[in-house]
């Protein structure tokens, strides 16, 4: 649920960072928790076990990503927190 969370919040607001990561992915990867399409992608016996320079390069975009999700954690959380299906209770844990 969070990782789907975070991916909507940044495809509407950095959609480059997202596009970015699922260039390197088959089309019916593409599209939903990016998360869960990296996982998908990685553990899949189409995937070559060796990515070579793609992989440098879809590292570098993940890592774009997730320094971008870093920074816009107070922003998405209080996103979040608009949203009823979360409870205030699961937010005490992240102080």
């Amino acid at each position: 649920a969070l990782g789907n969370e975070i991916t909507k919040y940044e495809r509407k607001h950095n959609s480059q960072l997202i596009e970015a990561i699922e260039a390197h992915f088959p089309e019916d990867l593409r599209g939903g928790n990016i998360y869960e399409e990296l996982s998908q992608f990685l553990v899949n016996y189409d995937t070559p076990t060796k990515l070579g320079a793609q992989g440098k390069i879809l590292a570098k975009d993940f890592e774009a990503f997730l320094d971008q999700v870093y920074k816009d954690a107070n922003l998405i959380t209080s996103e979040l927190k608009k949203n009823p299906r979360y409870s205030k209770s699961q937010f005490e844990l992240l102080k």
